[in-house]
Parts: C-alpha cells; sequence; structure tokens
C-alpha cells in the first residue's frame, strides 16, 4: 500500500515487489480499483439523490394542498433545471 499527500490519501494502484526483489506498481489491480472507487462514488451520488427525493416526498405530504383536507404525494417531480428550461409548467411544489 502506498500513502501520499498530506491527507495519507490511498493511493489505488498497488506496488508489488517482484522476483528481483524491486517495487513495481501493479496496473492491472490499479485499473480495477480506480473503477471501483468511481463507481463507490456514483452510488453515493445515486443514494443522495433519491434520499433528497424521499424528504422531499416527506416535506410535500406533510401539507395539504388546492384546498383538497387529504394529505397526498405529489404526482409528479420536476427539478429546478426542469422548470429553468419550461417556466409555465405547472409542478407538484409551486
Amino acid at each position: 500500500m502506498l500513502y501520499v499527500g498530506a491527507d495519507n490519501f490511498l493511493f489505488p494502484i498497488p506496488l508489488d515487489k517482484n522476483p528481483a526483489g524491486t517495487r513495481q506498481f501493479d496496473t492491472d489491480a490499479g485499473k480495477d480499483e480506480i473503477l471501483a472507487r468511481r463507481i463507490g462514488k456514483n452510488e453515493l451520488a445515486a443514494i443522495a439523490a433519491c434520499t433528497a427525493l424521499a424528504n422531499a416526498e416527506a416535506q410535500y405530504f406533510s401539507q395539504t394542498h388546492d384546498g383538497d383536507p387529504v394529505k397526498q404525494y405529489a404526482q409528479r417531480i420536476v427539478t429546478t433545471f426542469q422548470r429553468l428550461l419550461l417556466p409555465h409548467t405547472h409542478h407538484a411544489g409551486r
């Protein structure tokens, strides 16, 4: 294992010792580790997006809307980006 920098970042490409006793990078293992780390970050981003969506739904459900006494979940989700592109679109969050 190779740690680099002031934060002791674990370098993704491991160092191996060859039969001659010198060290070399194991690029095949490094490629797999880099891919695994990238997938991990993408999964964390997806989890954060799902959590934000669940929180938004819970917040919307906590109130009544349009004079209806029954609480309900939003019928659709419109992002800020979509509102910028389609400002005339009616969306659940008003």
